[in-house]
């Protein structure tokens, strides 16, 4: 029954990549079932989902952030993507910030108006900076480093089961996550640990 469960939020390929113990070349967008009609709400929408008038949201709902640092030397943008989690296990992201060429102190400050804006209880932030995350904690933003350990495949399966079980939704004011999930697509590769395009992830 739990594997059933599982075919049907991962969806044949994820299923059988991450379950049957072979390797399939993965193809094409890495969130095919990501559509506009389905997952992008407008804003007037938000009274709807929230019983709340924009931007509030109420307290039952944990909000966090996901913080990719970007890199300046590879014109990578600094990037953050804040999720609101209500307790039906159902999620939508408000907000977002694709920005390049931040200083250490720009990234800082904009975490710090957006833990005070959305109520952020967690940024969970890439660890290639881990000063950075040091720094947030000390400003008294509650951070901690994305834990990778599971891989990149396992990442992309887990969000891959909340676009198709409809878990996850975007309001339309995400217009660089819309896009992004609209070409995020994997590149030809020989390894069995799938590798999907570099860019435009940041915000994924």
């Amino acid at each position: 029954e739990n594997m059933a469960l599982q075919r049907r939020r991962l969806g044949e390929q994820e299923f059988t990549r991450l379950y049957s113990g072979t390797f399939q070349q993965m193809q094409g967008l890495v969130y095919p079932d990501f559509t506009t009609q389905t997952h992008v709400l407008p804003i007037d929408q938000w009274e709807r989902v929230f019983h709340k008038p924009f931007p509030q949201i109420p307290p039952e709902f944990k909000i966090t952030a996901g913080v990719d640092w970007g890199s300046a030397q590879d014109g990578d943008p600094f990037a953050v993507a804040v999720v609101a989690y209500g307790p039906d296990g159902r999620s939508w992201q408000v907000d977002e910030v694709l920005r390049h060429g931040m200083s250490g102190q720009d990234m800082l400050g904009i975490l710090q108006e957006l833990q005070t804006m959305w109520g952020i209880t967690m940024f969970h932030c890439d660890t290639n900076y881990p000063l950075m995350i040091e720094d947030m904690n000390r400003k008294g933003c509650n951070a901690k480093g994305t834990d990778k350990s599971a891989g990149i495949a396992y990442g992309i399966a887990q969000h891959h089961s909340l676009i198709r079980t409809k878990r996850r939704r975007v309001f339309a004011n995400c217009e660089f996550t819309v896009a992004a999930y609209q070409t995020y697509a994997y590149r030809k590769i020989v390894s069995p640990e799938r590798s999907p395009h570099a860019k435009p992830s940041h915000l994924m």
